[in-house]
């Protein structure tokens, strides 16, 4: 499915009172999550998933934005779904001795 098509999806499924960036980009490696902001779309899995937002946790002093979480729409079924992008630690060491 190339960009136009997902745009055309998109225009089917989203209601006219949401406001999306003009020009999403379109992800199937997800290792850049900072990079992945409204509008944007996942593909991942068969799936493809409108981002509208970067997920928060509140509590009652806080408000913690979670940038690998994305709140979004699988724009096959126009479910809101929560996508946990799954990122890797990396340490380095110094060997030297």
């Amino acid at each position: 499915m190339g960009g136009h098509e997902h745009r055309a999806r998109i225009g089917r499924t989203v209601s006219a009172g949401l406001r999306l960036h003009d020009y999403g980009r379109i992800y199937m490696d997800t290792s850049e999550f900072m990079s992945i902001d409204s509008g944007d779309i996942i593909a991942v899995g068969g799936k493809h998933y409108l981002v509208y937002r970067d997920a928060v946790e509140q509590g009652l002093a806080y408000k913690d934005v979670k940038y690998w979480v994305k709140k979004c729409m699988e724009l096959e079924s126009g479910e809101t779904k929560l996508l946990k992008l799954v990122f890797m630690k990396v340490s380095i060491w110094n060997t030297a001795v």
